[in-house]
């Protein structure tokens, strides 16, 4: 650019920035009456909005159709998908990962799937993103959630939730999924997850960071990962997953004796 030319835009630039500055200024001054009335509006709204559809869940949306139909494989190649069970089923996967982007592809996010996703219940606290994600399929990964919607389709869970999320390995202090299978009478299918799509930055209080993910829900941890080229986009690695043997629980099984045996079946 002509240096005179940019002289000239960045003066009319300061200008304008000047000229408008105190308008913004009385603007914000004259709005804040006016959002000190809104906000606990909107508030009310929200919170009403969570609390009469906390227990809906939505298997097929235009939303859920149109991710369910978009070609991954140009992204990440051929890959299998899992094969729709005939009866309700616990679906779970392992490991988190960042996005578990290999379960939500193989499962979730494919042609005629009707299968739920179990999330975080933060989500759905959160305005507008809480209503994206029901209609994309996902429900709060409580037990009471889980179970209503055991009773007519099939739900995917990741056990090892935030905790394994922040820390990048497993975590196996897990029951509630095994008392949800046994109390609904379904059977659990793992799904074992071999692909890598992000690097996370690995940091200290390993422990804290765990007591903080399993009471409250928060993940701690380096607030950016790397995923294609250094990018929020997963790297373009081919998806490859396992399907293990059925785990099926009995009404008098011992949840604890359980846990120690699917882990073992997971991880040996």
């Amino acid at each position: 650019m002509n240096p005179y030319a940019a002289l000239v835009t960045w003066t009319i630039g300061i200008f304008i920035w000047m000229y408008l500055l105190p308008i913004l200024i009385v603007g914000t001054l004259l709005c804040i009456p006016f959002f000190m009335f809104i906000t606990p509006m909107l508030a009310a709204i929200t919170f009403t909005f969570i609390m009469v559809f906390k227990d809906e869940f939505i298997v097929r949306s235009p939303y859920r159709e149109y991710m369910n139909n978009i070609p991954y494989h140009k992204w990440f190649g051929h890959y299998n998908t899992v094969e729709n069970p005939d009866k309700p089923t616990l679906i779970t996967s392992h490991d988190h990962g960042v996005l578990c982007m290999g379960i939500l592809l193989a499962a979730h996010f494919k042609p005629n799937s009707k299968t739920v996703f179990a999330v975080a219940p933060i989500v759905f606290s959160i305005p507008f993103v809480g209503w994206i994600a029901k209609h994309l399929g996902a429900i709060p990964a409580t037990e009471k959630a889980i179970c209503d919607s055991l009773k007519t389709t099939s739900v995917i869970l990741v056990p090892g939730g935030i905790p394994e999320l922040v820390t990048d390995t497993a975590y196996t202090r897990r029951h509630g999924f095994l008392r949800i299978a046994q109390k609904m009478d379904v059977p659990i299918l793992p799904i074992k997850t071999h692909t890598k799509f992000y690097d996370i930055v690995p940091i200290g209080g390993f422990d804290h960071r765990i007591y903080v993910a399993k009471h409250y829900g928060i993940p701690i941890m380096f607030p950016w990962v790397f995923g294609w080229y250094g990018t929020w986009l997963p790297k373009r690695n081919k998806i490859e997953w396992k399907a293990l043997d059925t785990f099926n629980m009995q009404k008098q099984d011992d949840l604890e004796e359980s846990r120690k045996t699917y882990y073992r079946k997971i991880y040996d």
